[in-house]
């Protein structure tokens, strides 16, 4: 079994993201790091649910949204977000985050 752990910063409350040329700026947001076991053996639904026990949101009134940071050049690094809805964009943004590295 792997003890693999996926560290995350996680942005979240109210605020504004702010588009620079290269960069989003998540500064209005809320932040918390946390690890995550086993990224890469969970589903997208797991995800959500290890993020709305971890941020105490009530399943039954709440909904939450998840984005990830990327780069989507292999020349520069120009940094946006990437809505994540479904296994496939899972797996896509653990595959970028192993690229860069």
């Amino acid at each position: 079994m792997s003890s693999e752990k996926g560290i995350f910063s996680i942005y979240y409350g109210e605020g504004n993201v702010i588009y620079g040329p290269n960069v989003v700026d998540l500064s209005e947001f809320n932040c918390a790091v946390r690890g995550i076991t086993r990224p890469h053996e969970r589903i997208f639904e797991s995800l959500c649910n290890w993020l709305m026990r971890g941020l105490r949101i009530n399943q039954e009134t709440h909904t939450v949204s998840v984005q990830c940071v990327i780069n989507r050049t292999t020349h520069a690094l120009i940094w946006e977000l990437m809505p994540l809805a479904s296994n496939e964009d899972w797996l896509t943004y653990l595959q970028n985050v192993s690229h860069w590295q």
